[in-house]
């Protein structure tokens, strides 16, 4: 009768560690389940970078173009010219265009000494004596008042760089200064080379519209993101 008593326990203890095993097994499969989980979950998020990535990239022309002391990609249906800067546009509608310029004088200015009087300076004085950038503007471009209304410092694909949002004011034309309209500036300032380089867009239509405000937002964001230093 003992025998049998220790035959039976035997039994129980051996089924339930069995039991236990096959449990144990169970748990460690959930846990692989769960990081099967957390990793697809990680691919969809990088995919989804990426997509976002590629629209960015959709707007702006595979090409790229030469600037001063740098490379850029341009927005499509976009050309530049002009000889010591250069201005980017649309052949079908003039409205907001994109100009590249060094700060001639101030060239050797560290970018740490760009402050919003330095870049008034440039925009307004220095920058309509290139004839392919002042046959784009749509006004008297001589002694342009600028205001700067923010400078922040910000870094792009390793690049120091300054950015800054304000207005021009553009005259009609040099005998009727009276007439005048102010246009938005935005863009940023780098050292490219042995220059200090202003690169912003200028939205100069008289309505000054918010949808093309915001389109010279992200036209300049996309191409400042595909700068190189050359």
């Amino acid at each position: 009768m003992k025998k049998l008593t220790c035959a039976v326990m035997g039994a129980l203890m051996i089924t339930s560690v069995l039991a236990g095993c096959g449990k144990k097994e169970n748990t460690t499969t959930a846990g692989n389940e769960g990081n099967s989980q957390v990793s697809q979950t990680q691919e969809s998020s990088s995919k989804s970078e990426e997509k976002s990535t590629s629209q960015s990239n959709d707007q702006l022309e595979s090409q790229i173009s030469i600037f001063n002391g740098f490379t850029a990609q341009i927005p499509k249906g976009y050309t530049f010219t002009g000889g010591g800067g250069k201005i980017i546009y649309n052949s079908k509608d003039k409205t907001d265009i994109y100009i590249s310029r060094s700060f001639d004088k101030k060239s050797v200015l560290p970018l740490t000494s760009v402050t919003k009087e330095t870049i008034v300076e440039s925009i307004s004085q220095l920058l309509w004596t290139d004839d392919g950038i002042s046959e784009q503007i749509n006004g008297y471009t001589k002694d342009v008042p600028v205001t700067v209304a923010s400078v922040t410092d910000t870094e792009i694909n390793g690049i120091k760089m300054k950015k800054f949002e304000g207005k021009l004011t553009l005259a009609k034309s040099s005998s009727d200064k009276d007439t005048t309209w102010d246009c938005y500036i935005y863009g940023y300032v780098l050292e490219a080379g042995p220059n200090t380089v202003g690169f912003f867009g200028l939205e100069q239509e008289q309505s000054q519209s918010a949808d093309k405000i915001e389109l010279i937002k992200k036209n300049m964001d996309a191409m400042a993101k595909t700068i190189k230093l050359i």
